[in-house]
Formats: structure tokens, sequence, C-alpha cells
């Protein structure tokens, strides 16, 4: 699969390199500023769960280098921002036909 995003001023193109579901799923990416790889692997399960991101980026001119190491210094801070996202969207999702309701 690829696919674009366009998020904080940076159209990125992705390209999934790697599923093995549930566990672990790859990308790579390339911007007109960095191009690289993030690895996601889930471990545990359900409430147990934790996820180890691996990003390995490369800036692509000297000018978007200092932009990659402000990303470096910010990184547990943006990790939190999406685990933050992710706990909220799964809070809101709705039951799927035919499964049981929670709890």
């Amino acid at each position: 699969m690829i696919f674009r995003t366009n998020a904080d001023d940076h159209r990125t193109t992705w390209v999934v390199t790697e599923r093995r579901e549930p566990i672990r799923i790859g990308y790579a990416l390339v911007s007109p500023e960095r191009a690289g790889t993030v690895t996601v692997t889930v471990g545990g399960s359900g409430a147990n769960s934790a996820v180890h991101v691996v990003y390995d980026l490369t800036a692509l001119d000297l000018a978007s280098d200092h932009e990659l190491e402000a990303f470096v210094a910010g990184y547990a801070r943006y990790l939190q921002s999406w685990e933050h996202q992710i706990v909220a969207a799964v809070s809101r999702r709705e039951p799927q036909r035919g499964a049981p309701p929670p709890g």
C-alpha cells in the first residue's frame, strides 16, 4: 500500500514495506526534507500491550538537518501525543456489527 500525508506542512509519501498482523508493520517514507523507515511492533495483548516504534531517518539537505535534530529532541513528546490520540480514538470507536458489547 502507498499513501500520502500532509501534516505540519510536510507532504510525505509512505510505502508499507512489511506487515505481520497483528504484531508488526514497517514503512518507508520520503518527503522533500527527509527519507527513511519506521517500524511499529506490538507486544503483549489487550490492556497489557506495549508498542515499540523505531524511526530511522535521514535529512535530504543541510537545511533539513536542523529540523531532524528538533524531531529527535522532541521524540518522546511526539510518541506520547500519538499514544493519547490512539487511546482517544479507540475509546470513541463504535462496536462492530455482530460484535458483543464491551464489558
